[in-house]
């Protein structure tokens, strides 16, 4: 299944020449007139937009993702964004009120404390990598269970653990080169 999938890319790491580790057909979107023009010649649903646009933008950003709909939306490096005294209140909407635009918010963090708590709680799945630091297995264990705050420690490097509401741990598994791999080709 292929659908929009837009991703918030602050450094430039999932399309265009920097791209670290890009998604195959992924447009970088570097101002706004440039994304129009991505969308315009992808077509709808114009799949996979990378947007590298600075900071002050965010809020911009969770407006149009929740006027447009339907789509996978990654928030990489959400604390930079989305970090307690940093929650602009158009972000809180994106969170609040995803599902009645058909928006899968996926948010992307190296400390899940360091995104402000009402985000947080609103978290219906985690995939983590090892971690140790007490103040993060504390929220990982008190909102996903003393399961997978003892398996996190636990993690070689490049594993990763998956919890969602309702189904609990969902063991661990070893993404591609270390790292979890997205897009249908990684099936």
């Amino acid at each position: 299944m292929r659908g929009r999938t837009w991703i918030w890319d602050p450094n430039k790491e999932w399309a265009g020449a920097d791209s670290v580790d890009g998604i195959p057909d992924c447009w970088p979107a570097t101002d706004w007139k440039h994304a129009l023009q991505v969308i315009a010649a992808q077509g709808d649903p114009a799949p996979r937009i990378a947007w590298q646009l600075p900071p002050e933008r965010f809020p911009d950003w969770c407006r149009l993702v929740r006027r447009t709909g339907d789509m996978l939306c990654f928030v990489d490096e959400a604390h930079e964004v989305m970090g307690p005294r940093r929650l602009p209140p158009e972000a809180m909407q994106l969170v609040r009120r995803t599902r009645h635009a058909r928006v899968h918010l996926v948010l992307i963090a190296q400390r899940p404390t360091a995104v402000d708590i009402n985000v947080r709680s609103q978290a219906h799945g985690v995939v983590s990598f090892g971690m140790s630091e007490e103040l993060d297995l504390k929220w990982i264990g008190g909102h996903c269970g003393p399961d997978v705050r003892r398996q996190l420690p636990t993690l070689a490097q490049g594993e990763f653990a998956t919890w969602f509401a309702g189904r609990g741990l969902q063991g661990k598994a070893k993404g591609r080169r270390g790292k979890p791999a997205f897009g249908p080709e990684q099936g």
